[in-house]
């Protein structure tokens, strides 16, 4: 009953247009949508999206991609579907899995998205490790994610007490987490990201960027599921 809930919920907050939410202390962007925009621009090929929820993200994509989501609550597949059909993407698959052992082959996706997942993942290194196993050499991971507040800070505080309640009532979301000190430390050739809030209470820090598999890196499943051993 929860799940079935819940995507009902995520559904109903897809109707909220994005160029209404107010990004602040953002180096480019003063809404969503125009963030949005920017990290979904120039997508190709195939592309897999973790947790796509009701599909909110959709209506950035060009309509020539190949898309791949894994989203874990099946309640949540009808409204994707639903919203794929109404943007006029034909290409869809849809998986029921999580972001730590991804349903794909090696070295077979152009780009990974990842908006507002990594904060749940149980384990964050074997999900980047599995990020890096699917990309193509060359391929993408573009992310925008909330995190920790600075350290000491009354903000960081709060996000701490919240924190064990928090995961609970919202299938693992850890408003404290140091996400991007993870990201620095996988195996990416390369990642930029900058900081950036939202208007909203515990989840306000977010961090936005991109990062590239290396032209010779291949990532096979064993060594990407290591870390979750």
């Amino acid at each position: 009953m929860y799940n079935r809930l819940l995507a009902w919920g995520m559904a109903r907050a897809n109707t909220v247009p994005e160029e209404t939410i107010k990004l602040k202390e953002c180096q480019q962007f003063a809404t969503m949508a125009q963030l949005k925009r920017w990290l979904f621009a120039d997508l190709h090929g195939t592309v897999l999206e973790l947790g796509p929820g009701a599909g909110i993200n959709l209506s950035y994509y060009p309509p020539d991609i190949d898309w791949i989501g894994i989203e874990l609550n099946p309640f949540l597949h009808p409204y994707i579907k639903q919203e794929a059909d109404r943007q006029g993407l034909p290409s869809i698959n849809m998986f029921e899995g999580t972001a730590e052992q991804l349903p794909v082959a090696d070295n077979s996706i152009d780009t990974v998205v990842s908006t507002y997942v990594l904060c749940s993942v149980t384990h964050l290194e074997t999900c980047l490790n599995e990020v890096q196993r699917v990309l193509k050499p060359g391929g993408l991971f573009v992310f925008l994610e909330h995190v920790a507040a600075e350290p000491r800070t009354w903000e960081r505080r709060i996000q701490e007490a919240v924190t064990p309640l928090w995961k609970t009532l919202l299938h693992n979301c850890h408003p404290n987490r140091e996400t991007w000190k993870t990201l620095e430390e996988a195996r990416f050739e390369w990642v930029h990201y900058q900081h950036c809030r939202l208007s909203l209470p515990v989840v306000s820090p977010q961090i936005v960027g991109k990062a590239r598999k290396s032209l010779e890196s291949t990532l096979p499943r064993v060594l990407a599921l290591a870390s979750g051993d």
